[in-house]
């Protein structure tokens, strides 16, 4: 008399990391499958629709990105071309503003012509720093912005990826090649998995057993 026990690995359970119901099994006991047969499909519909959430989402914030590399460039030079026009019209301002100087000893223009100037240049002056200002800020908020979507990015890519990971949880397939031995939990009914990964299926590989026996000395 002995007992007939499979070797290290060749037994496997087959359990379920997700929970839901069986929708599809497609094996029997007795029947042999090869690694990577499919076994069973567990109902899937709400780890589809996050897939789909976290793939809209990761468009939307690629699509984001995008415009900000494409727009943000523009506005700085657009801002670039704001300054050298304001540089411009100061140094005309000022030029005005010496030759009024020039003039005024000679009675050809009055005071007030001279100070309508200088305030006017001033005007510019001003204008032109607050221009600067704004320059290096928009030059640093699109380092900033670029950074954070990026950054953004990477974590809804990672959370794609993991929606992904545990859609195809729902698939199961034979780890090994060898022959369905049990099957607690069939087509129809709700697999848990909770708080552990539950069994419903169990694959022996019979060309690798020991028959434990007891031998009359």
């Amino acid at each position: 008399t002995g007992v007939v026990r499979p070797e290290d690995g060749a037994e496997i359970k087959v359990g379920s990391r997700v929970s839901g119901k069986v929708e599809k099994l497609f094996v029997k006991v007795g029947d042999r499958v090869k690694k990577g047969d499919p076994i069973a499909v567990i109902e899937h519909e709400d780890l589809q629709a996050k897939v789909a959430e976290k793939e809209a989402a990761l468009i939307e914030k690629r699509e984001e990105l995008n415009a900000l590399l494409v727009q943000r460039p523009l506005e700085i030079e657009r801002q670039v071309e704001v300054i050298e026009e304001d540089k411009a019209q100061l140094a005309l301002a000022q030029t005005t503003y010496h030759r009024y100087l020039e003039l005024l000893p000679e009675k050809l223009i009055s005071q007030e012509d001279v100070d309508r100037q200088h305030k006017e240049a001033l005007v510019f002056q001003s204008r032109l720093a607050a221009e600067r200002k704004q320059l290096i800020y928009m030059k640093r908020k699109f380092v900033d912005d670029k950074r954070i979507l990026k950054a953004k990015l990477k974590q809804l890519t990672a959370q794609y990826k993991l929606a992904k990971i545990n859609l195809n949880y729902a698939f199961i397939n034979a780890p090994i090649d060898g022959t369905i031995a049990k099957i607690s939990t069939p087509e129809g009914e709700t697999v848990a998995a909770q708080l552990s990964a539950p069994t419903f299926v169990w694959v022996i590989n019979l060309g690798k057993l020991w028959v434990n026996t007891y031998v009359d000395e």
